[in-house]
């Protein structure tokens, strides 16, 4: 009996210890933001990770740095909601999703990001080389099943650390695990949203392949918005006002107007994540304005009947890249099958590399 009552002390003190995401370990500090656009669901949600005024913490193990720095911390996982389209995915009680989750990271896990910071000023770049200084690459990320804005938060902020600037997309074809838009300022002003649930399409049948076409449409075409936006933003014809979240930071030291002329297009890329990875396919191949794309563990089945399109197309663009990265135990015979199809139509580009694992937090 004393063992058992130790054993369940120590599991509540695992879910009741504050824990976080791992500190991102670059040159600069990470601020972020989210930005929502129009009141319907045509809009875009995104969580921008950016460089921010504030010294980066000196040693990413302190305890101290808690202390110090949580204030700007916030939840990695906002609502309970989140939690129904991972259930719906795996098919259990939404309540097991939430309790294995509680016992891996804690119900109290949070994002290590100084939530409305201040955007890094040009006199706090540590680049020396005039041309570069004052001006961030752009990436896009796009999740995979039951993802959401928060998923992948790790790189998100970890490639902000080195100066990017980052959009993590919350996709709202079906996938995500939960999304959510107002439909009106007055539903705003009260909190009303609009949740739009995780659509549950079942595999194998013969509407599988058009449901997930219809969804990957979808999605590439949120990346193309999400890239007009951030034009915007760059231009400053997207400021806090147009920002549907803004009151999220209002009263902060974070604007969108901080953002004016600062971002890089030069090369713009998107990170795809498993449906992330035809999403992006797709994006780079209709829009040549991506330069790069990554694909994590791409899931190649909502594009099987276009891969050769779609590496003729990027073929016939030397200017455009793209690169595979891919975990050992995620694919099948038919996954790698398409991708080795897409590979050989992609002529002289170097684009695969295989590891055994990647951070996907």
């Amino acid at each position: 009996m004393k063992q058992a009552e130790v054993n369940m002390w120590d599991i509540w003190d695992k879910i009741m210890k504050p824990a976080n995401i791992p500190v991102p370990e670059g040159p600069y500090a990470t601020g972020g933001v989210d930005v929502m656009t129009d009141y319907s669901k045509d809009g875009i949600f995104m969580r921008i990770y950016y460089p921010c005024d504030l010294k980066p913490t000196a040693s990413h193990n302190s305890e101290n740095l808690r202390n110090v720095s949580q204030k700007g911390w916030i939840k990695w996982i906002p609502e309970y909601k989140y939690f129904e389209g991972c259930a719906k995915l795996m098919h259990i009680w939404k309540m097991l999703a939430w309790a294995g989750y509680a016992l891996i990271a804690g119900i109290n896990a949070s994002i290590p990001v100084s939530w409305g910071s201040h955007f890094i000023p040009i006199s706090k770049i540590s680049d020396s080389n005039e041309v570069k200084k004052s001006k961030h690459p752009v990436v896009i990320v796009s999740h995979g099943m039951a993802g959401a804005r928060f998923a992948h938060s790790a790189l998100g902020m970890e490639l902000a650390s080195n100066g990017f600037v980052v959009a993590s997309v919350e996709h709202r074809d079906g996938s995500a695990s939960a999304t959510y838009h107002f439909q009106s300022p007055k539903e705003r002003e009260a909190g009303e949203k609009t949740w739009l649930p995780y659509k549950n399409v079942k595999f194998g049948n013969e509407e599988h392949y058009k449901a997930r076409r219809e969804q990957v449409e979808h999605r590439s075409l949120e990346l193309i918005k999400v890239l007009d936006a951030l034009e915007k933003i760059n231009k400053g014809e997207l400021g806090d006002l147009d920002n549907i979240v803004y009151k999220e930071y209002e009263g902060m030291e974070f604007s969108l107007s901080q953002m004016k002329g600062r971002l890089d297009f030069s090369h713009p890329s998107i990170i795809g994540y498993s449906f992330g990875g035809p999403s992006a396919l797709l994006a780079i191949k209709k829009d040549p304005r991506f330069r790069k794309a990554i694909g994590l563990d791409v899931w190649m089945f909502p594009v099987k009947n276009e891969v050769k399109e779609i590496g003729e197309a990027l073929t016939d663009s030397p200017s455009r890249d793209i690169l595979f990265i891919n975990s050992q135990t995620f694919h099948n015979s038919i996954n790698l099958k398409a991708l080795q199809t897409l590979l050989s139509t992609l002529k002289n580009k170097e684009s695969k590399c295989k590891l055994s694992g990647y951070i996907t937090i």
